[in-house]
């Protein structure tokens, strides 16, 4: 549970890194999402106040609290994340991936949310890279690293693809 910080002219951070001991979450955002209603009545879409994502986000925001950088990360962002799920019987003690539910692409919504919240980016807007990686492991953990990632776009992979559509 380390955090690794480079510091640019000491003050901004260049990238976070960091994981927390927390069983990452099998509800998804989506999953916990209700029509509610005011008290005069009027509906809005939100999530129960006993919802387990909501309990989740709630513990997942005190643990990254300490890893949160001094100053918001600023420009395009490369988000990393790598979820680890308890084993179960058939995995025999070995760590393997996870292919089975929930789904890769739910998983972030969360985590993103709480990131912004807790002010390590000032919108998740800013991620432009993203990775998600989900694996079984001995001990349950939520792997998060945010880099800037303007060197990883390749100008002329985006003009050959965009080429390749444009004719």
């Amino acid at each position: 549970m380390s955090i690794e910080r480079e510091l640019i002219g000491g003050k901004h951070p260049l990238y976070v890194n960091f994981a927390v001991g927390l069983e990452p979450i099998r509800t998804t955002h989506q999953t916990d999402l209700r029509i509610l209603r005011t008290r005069d009545g009027r509906q809005f879409i939100g999530k129960m106040s006993k919802s387990k994502v909501k309990k989740w986000g709630e513990t997942f925001a005190l643990l990254i609290r300490r890893h949160r950088p001094d100053v918001p990360l600023e420009g395009p962002l490369w988000l990393q994340l790598v979820f680890g799920f308890p084993l179960n019987k058939a995995d025999k003690g070995k760590g393997c991936a996870h292919s089975a539910r929930p789904d890769w692409d739910n998983l972030p919504k969360t985590v993103c949310d709480i990131l912004t919240r807790e002010g390590f980016w000032h919108d998740d807007g800013q991620v432009v890279i993203g990775t998600v990686v989900k694996v079984r492991t001995p001990n349950p953990f939520v792997g998060v690293r945010v880099s800037p990632c303007g060197h990883l776009i390749d100008d002329d992979f985006i003009k050959l693809t965009y080429d390749s559509y444009a004719d």
